[in-house]
């Protein structure tokens, strides 16, 4: 998870900033997936982070 959320602030994908004063924050999640080769070994795991609201 620590790889991906660097990952997209690198690219520039995601940065933080500070909350403005009476803002209405949206909420998200972690959505986790295992990617497979054909034979059915793992090959990797992949996360994403999905916007709520």
């Amino acid at each position: 998870m620590t790889k991906e959320f660097d990952a997209l602030v690198t690219n520039g994908t995601l940065y933080l900033v500070p909350r403005p004063p009476r803002a209405h924050v949206v909420s998200g999640k972690w959505i986790f997936k295992h990617k497979f080769h054909s034979d059915g070994s793992l090959a990797r795991y992949k996360a994403r982070w999905v916007v709520r609201g």
